[in-house]
Order: C-alpha cells, then structure tokens, then sequence
C-alpha cells in the first residue's frame, strides 16, 4: 500500500533543525526521529537514549513508545551491512473524536494537502510533506485516529 518515495539525503539524525517543536494548542507533540541512514542499532540507541521513550527490540527492528502513550518509534535495519534504512513515526491523537480536526492539524503542521484512498472497505488520508529537506509520507486512519509519518533512505 505505501508507494516507494524518492528522498533527499540526510546524514544526521533528527531534531536539530526544530522541525519536532509541536503547534501551538496541538494535540500531538512532533517528533523527529533518527535518520542516519546505515547507522548501527548501537547507535539508535545511543540518540534515543534521552528520549522519553522505552525500548523494545528484536533482531532487526528497534521500537520505542513514548512514556505516556501517545507516539512510538520504529526504526527498521537491513540485516546485511547497510543498517538503518526506515523509521516511522505513530502519533495517538489525544483529541480522538475529530478526524477533521486531526487532518487540519497534520496538513498545517506539515505544509500538505491529505487525499482520501478508498481501497475497498480501507480508508485513509495520504500525502508527502518535506521536513527539513527530507520527502515523508504521511498517512492517517480513521478509526483509531492516528497519524504515521514515515521516513526512508533514499533512493
């Protein structure tokens, strides 16, 4: 379902551009996450390290949840030599009664216009943003109004 995205380079990891400051009167609180693309799992971990979030791994996959419940982290590692190459964003939206209120939210916090995708009995808003000269794809689900913000290395 999630289209291949063509991205920029990024050689450092997130949060230093203040893209993760979150909106005045936000009912989410951005975050940016780690894009060292091909960084070690040690080295994931080293940056998340004073986050407020708690780890959870497996072999390939490092997956943080923020202390209160509201965003989680999953960063994915290619097995081989490359390491690092995706991380998604899963924002709970506190405000989950508003759908139209949580697409307003994410399209003016990410300067984009959401489409509907109806496949069948699935529903979503989709669109790409840049953040801080990286292309990101966002989707949103109704129902349990969250929003995921996903990042890749480039092609």
């Amino acid at each position: 379902m999630i289209a291949m995205m063509t991205m920029c380079m990024f050689i450092a990891c997130g949060g230093d551009d203040k893209d993760d400051a979150p909106d005045n009167g936000s009912s989410i609180a951005y975050i940016e996450p780690c894009f060292n693309w091909g960084a070690s799992l040690e080295e994931v971990k080293a940056w998340m390290a004073n986050k407020p979030f708690e780890l959870q791994m497996d072999q390939y996959l490092l997956y943080y949840v923020k202390s209160d419940g509201t965003a989680a982290i999953n960063y994915m590692f290619d097995g081989n030599i490359e390491g690092l190459y995706f991380s998604q964003v899963i924002y709970e939206a506190k405000d989950s009664g508003v759908l139209s209120s949580l697409i307003s939210q994410t399209e003016k916090r990410y300067n984009t216009s959401l489409r509907k995708v109806q496949e069948g009995q699935y529903t979503a808003y989709m669109g790409n943003a840049v953040v801080g000269g990286r292309m990101v794809g966002i989707v949103i689900t109704p129902g349990n109004n969250t929003v995921e913000v996903l990042f890749a290395v480039p092609e």
